[in-house]
This record gives C-alpha cells, sequence and structure tokens, in this order.
C-alpha cells in the first residue's frame, strides 16, 4: 500500500474530505481529531494491517507521520 493510499485510509477513518491530510499535518489543528477520531483510527489500524495499537500511542501522535509509521507493513 503506498503512502497515499495510507493517507487516503485515515482520512476515511477520521472523516475528512480525501487530499486534507499530508505527513505533515498537524493533529491538533484537526476538528476530526478528537476522542471518536481516534477510536476510528485504532479500528480501521486493526482492520487494515491486523495490529493491536495502544490507545496511549495513538493520543501522542502529532502529525500523520506518526500514524502512517504505525500502518508499516
Amino acid at each position: 500500500m503506498t503512502e497515499e493510499e495510507k493517507i487516503s485510509r485515515i482520512e476515511e477513518a477520521i472523516g475528512l474530505e480525501t487530499g486534507a491530510l499530508t505527513p505533515e499535518t498537524d493533529l491538533g489543528a484537526l476538528r476530526m481529531w478528537d476522542s471518536v477520531g481516534k477510536l476510528f483510527l485504532l479500528s480501521m489500524i486493526k482492520k487494515e494491517f491486523g495490529r493491536d495499537v495502544d490507545p496511549s500511542v495513538i493520543r501522542g501522535f502529532k502529525t500523520v507521520a506518526e500514524i502512517l509509521l504505525e500502518m508499516r507493513e
């Protein structure tokens, strides 16, 4: 899966329009980066990549690039 496809999955998981995110996007500036968005992201990572991510790790993410590292295959 390409980086662009992963970003698209992140956008879909947290309810953003396609093209809204880049690896440099500051998650703290996003209205959709709330507890529900984080829960949806956890669910997507589990479903798409078979990885269990500790919620405390998700809470610590500052940029999309950090999420991408967690989505490595």
